[in-house]
């Protein structure tokens, strides 16, 4: 077949008329959803870069990023969008453009840019204090900050209280000096500590402090220590020779004859919840888990099941933990001879303690409670959460809910139920309404009664000291 010259030409036509169809469809627009960095913001040394989509009639290609002239290649997240980072040290501070380019697979376009501001935040290091304290009404505190700005960083240390901000001190750079924390006399506050550029970027930190301005609570010791994995170094325990106390996941002991620390044990699986010194090192319940270890001698010994707490008194331990039949039963533990014996397999205890000649009482569901001694038992009556020293017996009597005391040979209501209460040596003391407020009574050995303080807030202190 011949083709005319006419049909040439109009095939040639038909097929630019196509060309350029197609070439119009291709110009397709492109437009990036920037997410990260907003406009305005602040960057430090890496800006990261986040667009959370890129509309366009064609697939994308490729986004890339440039900061005066340092570019990088944006990554696809399915989640995050298109990612990527920009290192900007070395780059003055102050505003700086971050230009982005889309690509699709046709060669397509699309650009579009973002203001940000390349200032990093100061550097606020609290010297004093550095911990949780115990301080006098005349607080001494030292932090310094640093900056990228030569202007410097304005400190301040404040409280922030249910009425209000109280502001302590104020200093550029560099803060030393004494604040004045009276009107908290006998109060835990919390002390804030701010750092701020000329940009207006802030730094924090901040500490507890208790207050206290009475002479005759004095600091006798501490222990050193920066805690770990959110947890605070914490003095778990303390006698007339040694420190027991937490730091981290590790758990250690100080000696307060030679002031020597050692670690006796350090295991991220096994946080103390509560630890007692032993002779032969500290018996703990570990926090994740109910179970009891003994470090003995150095070396770890698993006690087995503990479900409540371990009580420790002189060289005895009893905890409530799991007999041979699945029931729950009490041990004992003499941490002298690292031996121990079933005191009872009941089942239903309601609490129990332990006293220094190694003396166990425990309440049962009844409520009845028991005295467990050199391996005989005798129930002691009707009531539970008893208490005892060896020599009296404290509990909350089953007829009225009173705390009564049991000497061995009467049986004397003290107080109405009170939560407060503790034996020792022969004395008891606990505490009953007075006026207005509670009084800490005691009861001697010769069974003389006495309130011996009001009181109107119970005072804790914070580690790492012992007062």
């Amino acid at each position: 077949m011949t083709i005319s010259k006419h049909m040439w030409e109009a095939m040639r036509l038909l097929f630019l008329g196509c060309l350029l169809a197609f070439c119009a469809k291709a110009q397709a627009t492109i437009t990036l959803n920037v997410t990260s960095p907003t406009a305005g913001a602040f960057a430090g040394n890496n800006l990261h870069i986040v667009v959370a989509s890129v509309s366009s009639t064609y697939q994308i290609q490729s986004v890339t990023a440039t900061v005066s002239g340092r570019l990088t290649n944006l990554t696809f997240d399915v989640t995050a969008g298109w990612i990527g980072d920009v290192s900007l040290a070395g780059l003055p501070r102050g505003p700086q453009t971050l230009s982005l380019k889309a690509i699709d697979v046709l060669g397509n376009s699309g650009q579009t840019q973002v203001s940000f501001v390349y200032d990093q935040p100061p550097t606020l290091t609290v010297l004093e204090p550095a911990l949780p304290v115990l301080t006098r009404p005349q607080l001494h505190v030292v932090a310094k900050a640093t900056d990228d700005d030569p202007v410097g960083a304005v400190i301040q240390v404040y409280y922030v209280g249910p009425y209000g901000t109280t502001l302590f001190a104020t200093a550029t750079n560099s803060l030393d000096t004494f604040i004045n924390l009276s009107a908290w006399d006998g109060q835990s506050l919390q002390l804030e500590f701010d750092a701020i550029d000329s940009a207006g970027q802030r730094s924090a930190s901040s500490t507890f402090v208790y207050v206290v301005s009475k002479t005759n609570v004095v600091e006798i010791d501490r222990v050193s220590g920066t805690g770990g994995w959110g947890l605070p170094t914490t003095i778990l325990d303390v006698s007339a020779v040694a420190i027991l106390f937490g730091d981290g996941t590790a758990l250690k002991s100080k000696s307060r004859i030679n002031g020597t620390e050692q670690v006796l044990m350090n295991n991220p699986n096994l946080l103390v919840a509560q630890a007692f010194l032993t002779s032969h090192g500290a018996i703990f319940k570990a926090r994740n888990g109910n179970e009891l270890y003994e470090v003995r001698d150095g070396t770890l010994i698993d006690l087995g099941a503990c479900f409540e707490n371990v009580v420790v008194k002189g060289n005895y331990a009893i905890w409530d933990t799991v007999a041979g039949n699945g029931i729950t039963a009490l041990a004992l533990r003499d941490l002298l001879s690292g031996t121990n014996v079933i005191v009872s397999s009941y089942g239903n205890y309601l609490d129990y303690d332990v006293a220094a000649n190694g003396d166990v009482v425990y309440s049962v569901l009844g409520p009845s409670f028991f005295r467990y001694r050199n391996g005989v038992t005798t129930t002691l009556g009707s009531g539970n959460a008893a208490i005892t020293d060896g020599v009296n017996v404290g509990y909350i009597d089953g007829s009225s809910s009173s705390f009564a005391l049991l000497d061995g040979t009467n049986e004397t209501i003290l107080a109405p139920y009170t939560d407060s209460r503790a034996v020792s040596g022969g004395w008891t003391a606990y505490t009953k309404p007075g006026t207005g407020e509670n009084q800490v009574w005691t009861r001697s050995a010769s069974r003389r009664k006495e309130p011996f303080l009001d009181f109107r807030a119970i005072c804790t202190a914070w580690p790492p000291m012992v007062m």
